[in-house]
């Protein structure tokens, strides 16, 4: 099987953040982004995490290419999971720091443990309502509204605001796998998985409101879980956010089904010094990478 998250139709459907952009040295994509108010650009990993091996790969050659190809800077987060990629190993980048702890199911310890608050809420939710594989192109249109809801209720925005197509795209990739909750004919809530090989991630996942109160996240990921475990390993991801104290609810659904953890990091380069301090020659700040594109 493929890997979904380094195929070009996944890259090219983030058409909301960038353009894909092939780095050789690296055997993966980036997304080119234009820097507002300027000709100059710069690079992005393909969320949910960069897919390079970089045990394997030579770090400091894919640097130089971007550099050679004139992007000021290179923002990303490198797949712990998959490739258990530890600081030491991202020393070639002017700064890698923890970013994120990803909850994971890891089957090759024993099965998951779930919390007795979890065991408890997913026995509940099953009646109130029923899950199932689904072909979300069928069901886009609920979907979108699913998801809207979720966007309005989180306050999210930037990369987590997906258009319709993007949805569309997923559903044509190879890998790419949907759980749906049902109150009768009504679809109240999915979870989009990811599967490369012995390999699966959480991708997206959102419920309507009728879905938060039949707790339908809940037995999504019950069944998810039953469903991949013949996998050695489910990356349930982390938090929205960048902090697990803002979205302590998220952090404390996902570690109830957990039984191991990863520490990801954020990692950053700048290509051109030039050109950086340039763009942020009228910000006061320097604690968001690239420093020009700090939130207003």
């Amino acid at each position: 099987m493929s890997d979904p998250y380094n195929s070009f139709d996944y890259v090219s459907a983030h058409a909301n953040i960038g353009s894909p952009f092939w780095v050789p040295p690296w055997q993966t994509y980036v997304l080119k982004r234009s820097i507002p108010n300027s000709d100059d650009y710069d690079a992005i990993f393909v969320p949910p995490r960069a897919q390079a091996d970089f045990h394997n790969v030579d770090i400091q050659a894919g640097l130089e290419f971007l550099r050679q190809s004139g992007l000021v800077s290179l923002v990303l987060v490198p797949d712990s999971v998959r490739y258990r990629v530890t600081r030491s190993d991202l020393s070639a980048f002017d700064f890698a720091k923890p970013f994120k702890r990803h909850y994971l199911v890891d089957n090759s310890i024993g099965s998951p443990g779930f919390t007795a608050h979890h065991r408890r809420v997913v026995r509940r939710a099953y009646k109130r309502c029923y899950v199932k594989r689904i072909d979300l192109s069928q069901y886009l249109s609920q979907w979108m509204a699913i998801w809207s809801n979720l966007i309005a209720k989180k306050n999210l925005g930037g990369e987590h605001a997906f258009p319709q197509s993007y949805f569309s795209e997923l559903c044509a990739i190879e890998g790419m796998e949907t759980f749906g909750a049902f109150d009768a004919s009504d679809l109240i809530g999915a979870g989009i998985w990811a599967r490369n090989g012995d390999l699966v991630y959480g991708h997206l996942g959102a419920s309507s409101e009728a879905g938060y109160r039949a707790y339908s996240m809940y037995a999504i990921y019950d069944t998810a879980i039953s469903y991949f475990s013949d996998c050695s390993l489910i990356d349930l991801g982390g938090v929205a956010g960048t902090s697990e104290e803002t979205d302590s609810g998220l952090r404390d659904f996902k570690e109830g089904f957990a039984n191991a953890y990863e520490i990801s990091y954020l990692c950053g380069a700048i290509l051109d010094r030039r050109k950086y301090e340039s763009h942020c020659s009228s910000i006061s700040q320097d604690t968001f990478f690239p420093a020009y594109r700090t939130p207003s």
